[in-house]
């Protein structure tokens, strides 16, 4: 009789087993095929039709300046505060047009300030820049309209710092600053060459 039941409940769990693990499977592989049509794209994402492009980041796209310093824009290379990430393009047939921005952005008032600035390298070239003076929403865009052909990797830093103006800075110091890197993406009629 005890048999029996141990029997049976082998064959329940069995049978449960057999309908969680594709259930699980089905839902994770679901969840990593994040479609880029246009919508944010958060942090990575590869479409499954149109076109392909992924943006890989480090720290899951989190970008958190802590301890900023004063710096000279000669110290800029060496001790601003850095973000590192890529955009690499699949085997697309069109060009494709992305936009990056900071998500989730949080800035303490004291860095809402021209002094704080900030800097896009595209491949070891100023791409863009600017200020954080005035910006209180929690987001901002860095680039827009960037175009990628297919196959194409392109690597990117964004540089962080408080500029030293010779005046009373103080106030600026133990500001707090963290945010996330996201992308926007959408697919050009324009054919890539061959």
């Amino acid at each position: 009789m005890e048999k029996s039941k141990n029997k049976k409940r082998i064959f329940r769990f069995s049978v449960l087993l057999a309908i969680l693990i594709p259930l699980v499977l089905a839902i994770s592989y679901a969840y990593f095929q994040a479609i880029i049509t246009g919508e944010d794209a958060g942090i990575t994402g590869t479409s499954t039709s149109k076109f392909d492009i992924e943006l890989i980041t480090e720290a899951d796209g989190y970008i958190n300046a802590t301890d900023l310093n004063l710096i000279t824009p000669e110290q800029v290379p060496e001790y601003s505060q850095k973000g590192n990430f890529k955009v690499v393009s699949g085997n697309n047939d069109h060009y494709i047009y992305y936009t990056l921005s900071l998500s989730e952005l949080t800035l303490s008032s004291n860095l809402q300030v021209a002094d704080f600035k900030w800097e896009l390298l595209k491949d070891n070239n100023s791409h863009a820049s600017g200020t954080f003076n005035g910006v209180s929403q929690n987001s901002m865009t860095l680039a827009s309209d960037i175009v990628i052909g297919a196959n194409e990797t392109a690597d990117y830093e964004l540089r962080l710092w408080i500029e030293e103006s010779g005046g009373d800075q103080y106030y600026l110091i133990g500001g707090t600053f963290a945010a996330k890197v996201s992308m926007v993406a959408d697919m050009e009629q324009n054919p890539v060459s061959p």
